[in-house]
């Protein structure tokens, strides 16, 4: 995936979270905001988590 691509699709996904952050109210506490950390940190020690050449892989196949 060429630089062009890579910051395109970048620009769609702020768009969608522009777009969502009209709707909702994105304010979360501190507690929450470490717990969703801590949470995230987990899963990926686990290996649950997915690399970008993997994601690079994936979206090939789709296009």
């Amino acid at each position: 995936m060429g630089a062009n691509e890579k910051k395109s699709i970048l620009e769609v996904i702020k768009s969608f979270v522009k777009l969502k952050g009209q709707d909702e109210d994105f304010s979360v506490s501190l507690e929450e905001y470490n717990q969703e950390l801590h949470d995230a940190l987990k899963r990926v020690k686990s290996g649950h988590f997915t690399s970008q050449e993997t994601l690079e892989k994936e979206m090939e196949l789709l296009y």
